[in-house]
């Protein structure tokens, strides 16, 4: 082993000593510092080159500036990132869908890539805002053919649709946040705290973004659409953010049709050609060829 393996793991085992301490006698302090970890940003991803000829565009929303690019001049695809991800995870997608015909809008969300800070500082933000700035990229482009959203990003688009502008005529979920109590369960038990932390960090949670635990759930906004556009969801087996058998699951409840992948883990997977392929055959399907979600 690694001396700096060796380091992480005494860390990691100093700080499960320490909050399985905390769930005894401060499970509130502890709460304090998990829901900390929670909302921080993890370090940026190594940047890619986006396509050439794209246009740049900036949006105000209430806490700032969003900045993304724009490509093409046929229908149009919203591309939307994940927690800590960028707009140019979606550079081999871009391309392929610039290929196809499709205009295509991609940007970076509050605190994340070019994109100004949100409410919480330069290292932290929420899925309500990252709703909030889809909500305003909509206001300037308009109706879309479709959305690709990304991890978290799936959570934030369906927030932005239920309670903002935004819709689209397709929905395509790529390793999909498929709700709060999913992802926390991960969260947790890669943290290893125990149950009376869990119950004050949710407390905190609903505090911060405003809303109740039901609106953090894929499933229950997906409910609330007037109408529900078809929809195909891209898992990889080897994902240990989305787990694989919870977005068969978010699938099979919400009538879509299932792409798995192999090995491509939670990012890779935005940049392989046969899921570029997939989507795009999904956004040119006809409507009788598409699997609607059951009524």
């Amino acid at each position: 082993m690694a001396s700096s393996d060796l380091k992480k793991s005494t860390i990691v085992r100093l700080m499960n000593v320490g909050l399985a301490a905390g769930e005894l006698v401060a499970p509130g302090l502890a709460a304090r510092w998990v829901s900390r970890q929670w909302f921080t940003l993890p370090p940026p991803l190594r940047a890619n080159a986006l396509p050439e000829g794209g246009e740049p565009f900036e949006v105000s929303w209430e806490h700032g500036i969003v900045r993304g690019q724009s490509w093409g001049d046929g229908p149009l695809v919203y591309l939307v990132h994940g927690w800590g991800g960028r707009s140019d995870q979606f550079a081999a997608l871009v391309e392929a869908l610039r290929q196809a015909g499709y205009t295509v809008v991609a940007f970076d969300a509050p605190s994340h890539g070019g994109s100004d800070p949100g409410a919480w500082g330069p290292t932290s933000t929420t899925g309500v805002e990252f709703g909030k700035a889809l909500d305003a990229v909509f206001v300037k482009f308009g109706p879309g053919e479709a959305v690709v959203a990304h991890s978290m990003g799936a959570l934030s688009t369906l927030l932005a649709w239920n309670h903002g502008w935004f819709g689209a005529d397709r929905l395509v979920l790529v390793a999909p946040m498929a709700g709060y109590a999913e992802a926390m369960d991960v969260f947790q038990a890669m943290l290893s705290f125990g149950p009376r932390i869990r119950r004050r960090v949710d407390v905190r949670t609903w505090r911060r973004v405003g809303l109740d635990d039901d609106e953090f759930d894929v499933r229950n906004l997906w409910s609330r659409l007037n109408e529900q556009p078809p929809v195909l969801i891209v898992q990889d087996d080897a994902d240990p953010q989305a787990p694989y058998a919870e977005s068969l699951a978010l699938a099979e409840d919400m009538g879509a049709e299932f792409m798995a992948t192999t090995r491509l883990g939670h990012n890779r997977i935005l940049a392989d050609g046969e899921v570029a392929r997939r989507i795009i055959r999904f956004l040119e399907a006809d409507e009788a060829d598409v699997t609607l979600p059951a009524a």
